[in-house]
């Protein structure tokens, strides 16, 4: 069942759920979200977007290839670009588009990718499995 609010340490959601979507612009939040999920979910999905480039997740977190492959991604220096402040409506329609399309193929029993970037501009993608 779908979880109307908004998460905080303080205010945690107790149970298992089959889906984690992540779509939160701070690096910081992001890493709460995962600490707090990787075990209580299935699959934990997160999209990452500024301007003409998004990067989509989908995490099978039964996986440790995948969790470890995604803790990587989590570290490191925060983008400064945060997507709200400059961000072009296709780039949020593609990165959505292909969260739910993660949704899909794990529901189906089909193979998801782990990651997919996708750069606008000079339109070039990398899907990378695991």
């Amino acid at each position: 069942n779908p979880v109307a609010q908004r998460f905080t340490l303080a205010t945690p959601h107790e149970g298992k759920f089959n889906y984690v979507i992540s779509c939160v612009d701070s690096m910081d939040v992001r890493k709460e979200l995962w600490a707090y999920y990787q075990d209580k979910c299935d699959w934990f999905i997160d999209g990452r977007m500024a301007l003409e480039v998004f990067r989509a997740y989908c995490i099978d977190t039964k996986n440790q290839a995948h969790k470890d492959f995604y803790a990587e991604s989590l570290l490191g220096e925060p983008v400064p670009d945060r997507c709200t402040a400059k961000t072009i409506m296709y780039t949020v329609q593609m990165v959505s588009g292909t969260m739910l399309s993660f949704v899909k193929a794990t529901l189906v029993g089909d193979r998801a990718p782990v990651e997919v970037c996708h750069s606008m501009r000079n339109f070039m993608s990398t899907s990378t499995y695991r």
